[in-house]
C-alpha cells in the first residue's frame, strides 16, 4: 500500500511537473532567502552581547550645545573625577586613538589604523580573551603595549612575544614599547575594534607629536592631562548594582558647574553600552562601529513578507492540485474503486 502511494505521488509530480517545480522551488527559495536575511539580522543584533558587564557599562557623550553636535569624546581628567568622587562608579577607563601610527618592521614602517591607548581597568571592564600575560599587570607601565593575536603573528610570527619590543613612530619621533600581553582578536560583532592597546599615560605625548594641534606651543603632555577643554578621550564607566542613570545625570550637572568655564555651552550625558551600536548615528565621533536599526527592521519585514508570499503561493498551488485529486478520487469511486485502491 505504501509503495502504491509513492507511485501515485510520483505520477502526480510527473503529470503536473510545471506546477510541482514552481511549488517546490518557490517555497525553497523563499525559505532560503528568509534564512539568509535572518542570519544578517541575528548578527546585527548580537553586537557587544559577549561582554559579561555589558549591562553595567556606559560611555560619556559630550553635547557641544554651542556648535550643535555631539561626540563620544571627553577630557582626560573626567574619568578619574567620576571614579574618585562617585561610589556608583566602580571603574573608569579612558581610550585615546592615535592617527597616523607606524610600526617598524625590518627596514620599513607599516601604517596601523587601529592603535588605541587605554587604562589597565579596561581589561577588567570588558570580556577579552587573554592569550599571553597577566591582565592585572598589563599597561601598568607607560611604555607597555598589548597586541592582538593577528598583530603578534604579523610582526613576530607567533604568540610567544612577552618581553619583546615594537617601535612606533608618531610624527617624526620613534618610541620603543614593551609587549606585556597578547589578546585574542576581538569578535566581528564587537563595536570596538583594535589591534594595539598602549598605555594612556603615554598617549598625550604621542598625540602632540602627530601635530594635530598645529603649532600650539602652550600644550604639553601634562597640560593635556589636566585640561578640561580638549575632548580627545572616550570615557567608559562601569557602574554598580542599583545604578540609576537619571539620578546620575543630576550629578553630571554638578560636575559641569565645577569644571567647565561655560557650562551652558557644554553638557555630559551617559549612553549605555546596549545602545552604542544602534544609537550613535548622530555622533560626529564615536570610537566604535555603528549600525542602522531602521535597516534591521526593514530587512526583518522583507524576510517576513518573502516567507509569507512563499507560503501563500505553496498553499494556493497545493489547493488547486487537491481539487484535481478530489475529482480523480470521485471518478474512481464511481467506477467501483475501493479505499485500498
Amino acid at each position: 500500500m505504501f509503495r502504491n502511494h509513492i507511485k501515485t505521488a510520483v505520477r502526480r509530480l510527473i503529470r503536473n511537473r510545471s506546477v510541482s517545480i514552481i511549488n517546490i522551488v518557490g517555497l525553497t527559495l523563499g525559505m532560503a532567502v528568509t534564512f539568509v536575511i535572518m542570519m544578517f539580522v541575528s548578527h546585527e543584533t548580537s553586537y557587544d552581547r559577549f561582554h559579561k558587564n555589558r549591562d553595567q557599562i556606559y560611555r560619556v557623550i559630550t553635547d557641544q550645545k554651542q556648535h550643535g553636535w555631539k561626540a563620544a569624546s571627553s577630557p582626560y581628567p573626567l574619568a578619574s573625577k567620576l571614579e574618585n568622587e562617585f561610589p556608583q562608579v566602580r571603574r573608569a577607563s579612558r581610550v585615546g586613538y592615535l592617527p597616523g601610527a607606524f610600526i617598524e618592521k625590518g627596514n620599513e614602517y607599516i601604517p596601523e589604523e587601529r592603535f588605541y591607548f587605554t587604562d589597565q581597568d579596561f581589561f577588567e571592564m570588558f570580556t577579552l580573551d587573554v592569550l599571553q600575560g597577566n591582565p592585572e599587570q598589563m599597561l601598568t607601565d607607560p611604555q607597555d603595549v598589548v597586541l592582538t593575536r593577528s598583530m603578534a603573528e604579523k610582526y613576530f610570527g607567533g604568540l610567544e612575544v612577552l618581553g619583546e619590543q615594537i617601535v612606533i613612530r608618531a610624527g617624526n619621533d620613534n618610541h620603543t614599547l614593551n609587549i606585556s600581553g597578547v589578546i585574542e582578536d576581538l569578535p566581528v560583532n564587537s563595536s570596538f575594534q583594535t589591534d594595539f592597546l598602549g598605555s594612556v599615560a603615554l598617549y598625550p605625548e604621542l598625540i602632540l607629536q602627530t601635530g594635530i594641534f598645529g603649532g600650539n606651543r602652550d600644550l604639553s603632555p601634562e597640560a593635556l592631562q589636566s585640561s578640561w577643554g580638549n575632548d580627545l578621550f572616550l570615557t567608559l564607566l562601569q557602574v554598580g548594582e542599583g545604578f540609576r542613570q537619571k539620578d546620575f545625570s543630576k550629578k553630571l550637572r554638578e560636575v559641569e558647574e565645577q569644571v567647565l568655564k561655560e557650562p551652558e555651552k557644554k553638557a555630559y550625558h551617559l549612553q549605555s553600552m546596549k545602545d552604542m551600536y544602534f544609537h550613535s548615528k548622530d555622533l560626529v565621533s564615536s570610537f566604535t562601529q555603528r549600525g542602522d536599526l531602521k535597516q534591521v527592521w526593514v530587512f526583518s519585514l522583507v524576510a517576513l513578507l518573502i516567507l509569507l508570499v512563499a507560503c501563500i503561493n505553496y498553499i494556493l498551488l497545493a489547493s488547486s492540485q487537491a481539487l484535481d485529486r478530489a475529482r480523480e478520487v470521485g471518478i474512481r469511486k464511481i467506477t467501483g474503486a475501493r479505499q485500498k485502491n
